[in-house]
Parts: C-alpha cells; sequence; structure tokens
C-alpha cells in the first residue's frame, strides 16, 4: 500500500510538474534548473531523481518549444503585413465605403480623382512657365515630308524625270536663349542632309547681331543691334524694359504647390456640397465582358449648384491664399493701388450673391453615375441632362489581361460611339475599335503598343491606324463616279513617340501595306546649347559697303555645288548647276513646273470632259445647228477646228 501512494504521490507530482512547465517563464525556468541543481546535491530519493529528470528534460524542451512559437508569430506576422500592403487600396476603400454614406463615397472618390488631375495640371503649368520664362532654354521643331517609293515611281512615270533622290524633305527651325545672348537658326534639309542653313545670333551686351549662311560663307554679316531696331521702328530700351517686366510678372505668379493647394481646396468645397446619392452594386456588360461595379449614383440640380457657388463664395471672402496671391501679381504694376483692388473684389463677391439667390428659378438636373471597383477605382462615368435630351458613357470592363470600351453620347436619340476590346496590362494597350453613328460603323482603328502609364502622364507613345469602312467606301463611290482609287485600300496611322522635353509625330498613308508618304513633325526643348559668336577677323559689318561687296564676291556657288554633291541626284545639281551658271531662265523654270503639273493632274482630261463635250456645253443640239458645227467650229477630219475656220 505505501508503494502504491508513492506512486500515486509521483505521478501527481510530474503532472504538476508539466501544467508548471506549460506556463514557466523564462526566468522561472532558470530559477528551476538551479533548484534542481541544489536539490541533487542533497542525494534524492529514487521516486524524487524520477520526477527530476522529466523536471530536466520539459526544462529542455520548454525554450525551443517557445522560440518555435516566437518564428511563427513572426512569419504570420510579416505574411498579415504583406498581405496588408498588397491589398492597402482594397482595404482604405473598403473602410470609407463601409463607414461612409454613399453621399461620403462619392465625394472621397470624386476628390481622389480631382487631386489627381490637379496635380497634372500644376505639373503642367509649372513646366510651361519655366520653359517660357527660362534664361537658358532651346527650343527646335523640324516639320517635313517622307515620300514612299511607289509615289516617286508614279511621278517619274507622269513627268519622265526622275524623283529617285526624293525620300525625305524637311525644314528645321531652332532657337537657343541665354541671358545675354540668342541664337536662330534655320535649315532645308533633303534625305537628312542640310543642302542650305541660315545662322542668326545676338549679342545683347555689346548690342551687336550675326548672321551666316554657313554653306555659302564662313564669313559672318554684322551689324548694330540699335541700327538694326531704329530700321524697323522699335527702340532697344523699350525691348529691355519689356523683358524685365515679363521678368516681374514671372516672379510675381503663384508657385507649382500654392496653385495646386489653392485648386484642391475649392474643388473638395464643390464636391461636398453633392449629397444626393444612392449607391448599389451591378453587373456591368461591354462587349463579350461582364463584370460587377459598385454604382454611386448622384443627381445634381439647381439646388446643388448654388450651394457649391454659395460656400466658394464665403470661402474666397476669407481666403488669404487668393488674397495674397493677387497682391503677388498686381506688385508688378506700380500704378495700381492693391487695396483698392482687393475691396472691389470682394464687393463683386457681395454682389454675386443676388445671381446665386435667383438660380432658385433656373430648372436644372443632371444625373452622374459612377463604376467603381474594390480598388475604388472609376472604370465608367455616365452622365445624363435629361432637359437637354442628351447622355454621355464612357464604360470599361477589365478581366484576366483583357478588356472591352465604349464611348457614346447621344443627343435627340442620335447616338455615335467609339467602341472595341482588346488586351491590357500595367504597361501596354493594344486593341481594335470601331467608330459608330446612327447605327452605322464609319471607320476601322487598331491601336498597337499604346504606353499606359505615359498615357496617363499625357504623353502618346505608341501607333493608331484609321480605314474607313465599306459602307462609307461605297458611299462616296456613289457620289463620285470612276474614281481612279479604291479609297477601301487606303490606310492613316499615326505613330507617335513622346516624353517630358521630345515628340515626334509621324502621320503616315498607306495603301493596303505599300507606304505612300508621311507628314512629320518632331519638336524639342531643352537647356540651350553654346552660344559662341564670332571673331572682329570672321565679320564683315554691314555699315562699310566696300568691305560688304567683298562678302558677297566670296561667295563661291561652285564650292556649294560641291557640298551637295552625293545628297542630290545628278540630274538635279545640273539642273541647278545652269541656274546659278544662269543657263537656264526663270521662264523656262517656270514651263517646267507647268508641263509636270499637266502631267499630273491631267489637263487634257479637264479639256475633254469641259471645254468641247458635245452633250453638254459649247454646241448642245438645243442651240446649234449641227451643219454650222460641221462647217465652221469643229472638223473631225481637220485637228480640232474646221477648214472654213481657216
Amino acid at each position: 500500500m505505501n508503494e502504491e501512494m508513492e506512486n500515486k504521490t509521483t505521478e501527481e507530482t510530474v503532472e504538476t510538474v508539466d501544467v508548471e512547465e506549460t506556463n514557466v517563464t523564462e526566468e522561472s525556468a532558470e530559477a528551476s534548473v538551479a533548484e534542481d541543481t541544489t536539490v541533487q546535491e542533497d542525494t534524492p530519493a529514487p521516486a524524487e531523481e524520477a520526477v527530476s529528470e522529466e523536471k530536466k528534460t520539459a526544462e529542455k524542451k520548454a525554450p525551443k518549444a517557445k522560440g518555435s512559437k516566437k518564428l511563427i508569430v513572426i512569419a504570420a506576422a510579416a505574411v498579415a503585413a504583406v498581405l496588408v500592403i498588397a491589398n492597402a487600396p482594397k482595404i482604405g476603400n473598403a473602410a470609407v465605403k463601409l463607414f461612409t454614406s454613399p453621399a461620403g463615397y462619392l465625394q472621397h472618390i470624386l476628390e481622389k480623382e480631382s487631386d489627381k488631375a490637379i496635380e497634372k495640371i500644376a505639373d503642367t503649368y509649372d513646366e510651361t512657365l519655366s520653359t517660357a520664362f527660362s534664361d537658358d532654354k532651346s527650343t527646335k521643331v523640324e516639320v517635313g515630308v517622307e515620300v514612299g517609293e511607289d509615289v516617286r515611281d508614279m511621278l517619274e512615270d507622269a513627268t519622265s524625270v526622275d524623283f529617285g533622290w526624293m525620300e525625305k524633305v524637311s525644314f528645321n527651325v531652332g532657337a537657343d536663349t541665354k541671358k545675354d545672348a540668342m541664337q536662330a537658326n534655320a535649315g532645308f534639309s533633303l534625305n537628312g542632309k542640310q543642302l542650305l542653313g541660315l545662322l542668326v545670333m545676338a549679342d545683347m551686351e555689346e548690342k551687336v547681331g550675326y548672321l551666316q549662311v554657313p554653306e555659302l560663307n564662313d564669313t559672318y554679316l554684322g551689324m548694330e543691334l540699335e541700327e538694326l531696331f531704329d530700321m524697323t521702328g522699335m527702340d532697344m530700351d523699350d525691348l529691355n524694359e519689356a523683358k524685365a517686366m515679363l521678368d516681374d510678372v514671372y516672379k510675381s505668379l503663384p508657385d507649382k504647390s500654392k496653385l495646386e493647394k489653392v485648386m484642391k481646396r475649392y474643388s473638395s468645397l464643390a464636391i461636398s456640397c453633392i449629397e444626393d446619392v444612392e449607391q448599389d452594386k451591378e453587373k456591368v456588360t461591354v462587349g463579350e465582358l461582364t463584370d460587377s461595379y459598385t454604382v454611386l449614383e448622384a443627381t445634381i440640380d439647381e439646388g446643388t449648384l448654388q450651394a457649391m457657388m454659395e460656400v466658394m463664395v464665403e470661402e474666397l471672402k476669407k481666403d488669404k491664399d487668393v488674397k495674397n496671391i493677387l497682391k503677388d501679381i498686381l506688385s508688378t504694376q506700380d500704378e495700381i493701388d492693391f487695396d483698392d483692388v482687393y475691396d472691389e473684389f470682394l464687393d463683386a463677391l457681395e454682389d454675386s450673391e443676388d445671381f446665386i439667390d435667383d438660380l432658385d428659378d433656373v430648372k436644372f438636373e443632371a444625373v452622374l453615375k459612377l463604376y467603381v471597383d474594390n480598388e475604388g477605382k472609376i472604370y465608367g462615368v455616365e452622365v445624363e441632362v435629361e432637359d437637354l435630351n442628351a447622355e454621355i458613357s464612357s464604360l470599361m470592363v477589365h478581366k484576366g489581361g483583357k478588356f472591352a470600351y465604349e464611348l457614346a453620347g447621344k443627343v435627340n436619340g442620335v447616338k455615335a460611339s467609339f467602341e472595341g476590346e482588346g488586351k491590357l496590362s500595367s504597361t501596354k494597350l493594344n486593341g481594335d475599335f470601331k467608330l459608330k453613328a446612327v447605327g452605322m460603323k464609319l471607320a476601322d482603328i487598331t491601336v498597337t503598343d499604346l504606353k499606359v502609364k505615359d498615357l496617363e502622364e499625357g504623353y502618346l507613345n505608341g501607333k493608331i491606324r484609321f480605314s474607313l469602312a465599306s459602307a462609307v467606301v461605297d458611299a462616296i463611290e456613289d457620289e463620285m463616279d470612276e474614281l481612279p482609287i479604291d479609297l477601301g485600300d487606303f490606310v492613316f496611322e499615326i505613330d507617335a513617340t513622346s516624353s517630358k522635353n521630345k515628340s515626334d509625330v509621324k502621320f503616315a498613308l498607306y495603301e493596303k501595306d505599300s507606304f505612300l508618304g508621311s507628314l512629320f513633325v518632331i519638336a524639342e526643348t531643352g537647356k540651350a546649347d553654346k552660344i559662341k559668336f564670332p571673331g572682329k577677323k570672321e565679320v564683315v559689318m554691314v555699315e562699310d559697303e566696300d568691305d560688304l561687296l567683298d562678302w558677297a564676291g566670296e561667295i563661291d556657288f561652285d564650292e556649294f555645288l560641291e557640298s551637295l554633291e552625293g545628297k542630290l541626284d545628278d540630274e538635279l545639281l545640273e539642273v541647278i548647276d545652269d541656274i546659278v551658271s544662269g543657263d537656264i531662265s526663270l521662264w523656262e523654270i517656270e514651263d517646267f513646273v507647268e508641263d509636270m503639273y499637266d502631267e499630273v493632274f491631267g489637263y487634257d482630261d479637264y479639256y475633254d470632259d469641259y471645254w468641247y463635250d458635245e452633250d453638254d456645253y459649247w454646241y448642245d443640239d438645243e442651240y446649234y445647228d449641227d451643219e454650222y458645227y460641221d462647217d465652221y467650229w469643229y472638223d473631225d477630219d481637220y485637228s480640232a477646228w474646221g477648214e472654213d475656220w481657216y
């Protein structure tokens, strides 16, 4: 019995230890280990020894178990953090949606989109001002045409003149401005090689201007700027004063952050007045794609407009930012007293309150619908004005890398739309679209590699192709007899590459896959190129007549023609050589151009169709006697005119 009691006591002790070890802290565990060490020195009984061993084993395992739990907790927290970060837009939007009214949710969505738009406007404002008023800037523009091989062959067949040399013709202009210096250049290029250029420079500090035609003469023509201004009726001092005034105006304008702050304030005030809002969940189908959106429907009437104007007028009365902006701008005008102007501004605000009160008599109602996804991103907008019987909508469904889109407008029941579908990633959009009106397709439009992020920033990068729909081609051909071309074969393409400081846009025309030609425009802005004025030995002042004549005598046309070799066709070089040497007259050039024009546009056909058509004009049977015509005016056997005429 004593043995049974001893075993029972041992079991209870072990159970107690197990329970205690489950809740033990690191400090208590260490204390227990120390205690056990002390007990062992006293030579414990066998039962106590067994308990001690169990205790030691539990103590060894306890820290390890706790460390594992820590790792699990940390890992779980990390995963949770990643999920929160990844879904922050959804969580934030869901919270706003859950804890606000439909009106509050719509105001939140509109304010967020409005802030984005205002930030872009402020950026554009800042870039435009800094470029326009900069003392260190460069602007370059090139405009030109490219001619396809098929068109060159057609011109050659029509005129018997070789046009193989005319692939690309362009004209470029540029200007560089520094504080006290300016230069402008212009040039005419063929196939990417400049044929003839012009350089104009102005040294505002020394008040001297320079002109050079690099291909004709290395020497510059120089002229005192004051004399040049006298010739044009301008005064240089007036120019300097105007420049100083513009600089003052620039400095007085509000900076980007101040403008952005004020615009956001009044946008928020206006949006806060939209209160009549209903919220629903709808499945929306565009093309072949369907998705669910939260639909926020707001009614905006004369009362809403009245509230918007009232709240903004009240804010304007006390807005110190607006007051300071006006004060800074008017500070550039010495003859204007700001206090008087500001008092008039406040009086005008007071007077506007009568107009606002009268808005009650104006009946107006518009319905605004927003289609919003789970992240609060707007995928559709509809605006309907019942009084005008007009509505406009823009709606997209985007699922699994595919999208379908429709932009539509309807006035008095007549609808026009731009609709299509394709693939959309975070970087690029590719799709096929149709332009429709009154139920008829007008054109097919294909978009290729359109960069989405750039488009959001206002930059167009990608290709867009247009072609007329068959119904439109048939309608045109029915109106115009025997067109020499098939309009359905023609494709118009816009190929654009643009960024903050440069844009390159090409408008090209194709006949099926054959390139016919294009018009291109390249524009670039940036810091000014280095402006280096010529030395005195490189300049001939126009005031010295003898030096001016010497300058003209130094022009070497033979050297100019040699510089064109390799840039122009040999036959064209011969024509230019004949002109320069005086072997060909202007009359001969004019005859050549007229003959080419007649060949290209077919004046013979014009004469056949209009001047002496038997059925239409000159000798209709109702007006002229056939025998009279045969005897006098027209004889088939004698060229164009009858024998009796002679």
